[in-house]
């Protein structure tokens, strides 16, 4: 499986959302590298999604990381950060979820693209760096096209969102977890958030102006709500 290292400090990593590659979250990743070493694995380039712990192993061992101070997920990859957490495979003192899939996935692949379209274009004007917006989808779009691998990938993802089921789990985690959520997202509602930060030990809700790529519209909120959380006692 590839990865990015990016910045030095302590070790964090970033778990990316459904099908997207690391190219996606430079905006945010790069403010967090001004202080933190972060990880950042690409999801759509492992053997088998459905095996990934042990190429993440080999990674955290390359690294020379036991421990992060926090994983950070996006959609699909907090419920897989968490999955990780559960089974004692990735160990961090806190976690940070934006916008988590924490219950199966319930939308067609098509409806929720659609549904993310819309949000984009609801929310055109605060979108702040249109061109790395652009250049990513175009990436995915032609991985899709001319990848054969990345379709294979693409698709257990997407059984894979289809399978999560965390809810009566999530008691078990004993981390300080932020959710970081946007108001306005159509994919995952924040009614969503609300169930799952009363199951949580230690678990904090904040909820921001914002759809379901609400951090490409405020790096900046999103950088500090993050970094103050990993600071926090």
């Amino acid at each position: 499986m590839d990865y990015l290292i990016i910045g030095r400090g302590r070790p964090v990593i970033f778990f990316s959302g459904f099908g997207l590659k690391p190219r996606f979250y430079l905006p945010l990743l790069s403010e967090l590298s001004l202080k933190y070493k972060i990880v950042i694995p690409d999801l759509t380039t492992t053997a088998d999604f459905f095996k990934i712990d042990r190429e993440l192993l080999k990674i955290f061992k390359k690294e020379e990381v036991g421990q992060f101070v926090c994983a950070v997920g996006h959609s699909m990859g907090a419920a897989l950060l968490m999955e990780l957490v559960l089974r004692k495979q990735l160990i961090t003192k806190k976690i940070v979820g934006l916008d988590g899939l924490f219950f199966s996935f319930r939308l067609s692949l098509w409806h929720a693209t659609l549904k993310m379209i819309s949000d984009t274009i609801d929310d055109y004007r605060q979108i702040i760096n249109w061109r790395n917006l652009f250049l990513s989808i175009s990436d995915l779009g032609i991985n899709f096209i001319t990848n054969r691998h990345y379709r294979r990938i693409f698709f257990q993802q997407m059984s894979y969102c289809k399978s999560i089921n965390l809810f009566n789990q999530l008691k078990l985690i004993d981390q300080p977890t932020l959710l970081i959520w946007g108001s306005r997202d159509k994919i995952i509602k924040v009614n969503q958030a609300k169930r799952v930060i009363n199951q949580l030990n230690s678990g904090f809700l904040k909820i921001v102006p914002g759809n379901h790529l609400w951090f490409l519209q405020n790096t900046d909120n999103a950088y500090l709500l993050i970094n103050q959380f990993i600071n926090e006692n």
